[in-house]
């Protein structure tokens, strides 16, 4: 089961109950179709950023769901047909996370190789960074005597 994170947008133009239904037959459409909504957030009315469909408000909910690509296919064929709805997004969660290996890892051209190979940022030695302090303070005591 792969995770998954939804949200949609409800018009504003019916009732609190008649949104609420909406918000509800879309959790049935994932529910039916074998998916565990391990998180739900009703977020309430915002401003839309720009003019969607001649309406500046909506009313946004988010699932975070775990489910098979099944599931997902027929809550977004669903979301498409309905006129209830202004937008939808869905975004699979595990893809997002691992996308960005950590800095010191990120692979590195080796020129010698021609390949690439994982390697680590170079530490500096102890004794070059404390080489570089003494010239640094020579040249402070250098330029205090002139």
């Amino acid at each position: 089961m792969t995770k998954y994170e939804i949200m949609f947008i409800v018009k504003p133009d019916m009732e609190e109950t008649q949104i609420n239904k909406v918000a509800e037959s879309f959790k049935k459409v994932l529910t039916d179709n074998g998916a565990k909504i391990t998180e739900e957030n009703k977020m309430g009315q915002k401003e839309l950023a720009y003019e969607i469909k001649k309406f500046n408000v909506g009313y946004y909910f988010f699932y975070v769901v775990e489910s098979q690509k099944e599931a997902i296919e027929e809550f977004n064929r669903v979301a498409r047909l309905s006129e209830d709805l202004l937008r939808s997004l869905v975004v699979k969660q595990d893809e997002r996370e691992k996308k960005e290996p950590k800095r010191q890892e990120r692979k590195r051209f080796n020129r010698n190789n021609s390949r690439f190979q994982r390697t680590r940022r170079p530490e500096r030695k102890e004794e070059e960074q404390n080489n570089e302090q003494e010239e640094v303070k020579e040249n402070n005591e250098n330029n205090g005597e002139e």
